[in-house]
């Protein structure tokens, strides 16, 4: 479902009629609304999340999204117990600059912010699968700013020998934001860490807050300061989830990210 919309936000960009989406997030930003973020109150672990600055001259892909779609699908089950397990890294970074792209994928230089496992640089190359040509599931490609929990895999092609990509594609990728009072959050839209892919019950529940129409609207304007364009996309899933719940079969959910963390530690 997310990837649809990702897609959809796209297509109706595409024939000039991106103004007819009903969900299209409109108000992007917390000083459209004339609210501001208190940077002050985030903690000193998560300082990194008050860089939302996106620099004049940094290098940002061509496009977003590729002319072509294709569908991955998935060869092993996860849940969140048994990727951390598989995962050689499990980092909250940040994208940097885009270093381009070659016929398999994207690459971009990223920094690790938080490290929960595994011993990678601080700076290290990252590879997403799509690029200007296609994109996976619908996804975009990553931008300068785009603050990620990933769970990375060694890549190591294309020349780019020390590079490492997200296990899952996309599926198990998810974007932190920060609310007005400077708590940490991360959005998962499919609510995956509170499922596994064949729907059985989970090993492993984490505490996620109850769906609040004002937070997810935070966070969307926190991310929207950089990346509009996952902001918007995320904005028309968590509306469609929130109007037409029978259409969602897996809810989003939204977690603290102190949670998250309190559950790494305990594998």
């Amino acid at each position: 479902m997310r990837h649809k919309l990702f897609a959809a936000v796209v297509l109706l960009s595409i024939v000039g009629a991106a103004a007819t989406l009903a969900c299209t997030h409109t108000e992007s930003t917390a000083a459209a609304r004339g609210k501001e973020f208190d940077w002050e109150s985030i903690p000193e672990k998560y300082d990194f999340m008050a860089e939302v600055s996106v620099p004049p001259n940094a290098a940002v892909p061509v496009t977003r999204f590729g002319m072509s779609r294709a569908e991955a699908e998935y060869a092993k089950s996860y849940n969140i117990k048994s990727i951390y397990e598989d995962a050689e890294a499990v980092c909250l970074v940040t994208v940097l600059d885009w270093l381009g792209e070659t016929g398999s994928g994207s690459y971009f230089t990223a920094r690790v912010e938080r490290r929960y496992k595994g011993s990678i640089p601080d700076l290290f190359t990252l590879y997403q699968c799509g690029n200007s040509e296609f994109s996976i599931n619908g996804a975009p490609i990553y931008t300068y700013g785009d603050k990620l929990l990933l769970f990375l895999e060694p890549w190591g092609g294309d020349g780019y020998e020390d590079s490492y990509t997200s296990k899952g594609v996309d599926m198990f990728m998810f974007y932190a934001a920060a609310a007005y009072d400077g708590g940490i959050y991360l959005l998962d839209p499919d609510g995956v860490f509170s499922y596994n892919i064949e729907n059985e019950c989970p090993d492993i529940t984490l505490e996620n807050c109850a769906y609040d129409a004002e937070l997810v609207e935070q966070l969307l304007d926190y991310i929207g300061l950089y990346d509009k364009t996952v902001s918007d996309g995320l904005k028309a899933y968590f509306d469609a989830a929130a109007h037409y719940p029978d259409n969602v079969p897996f809810p989003p959910h939204i977690y603290e990210l102190d949670a998250v963390e309190k559950t790494f530690e305990s594998f």
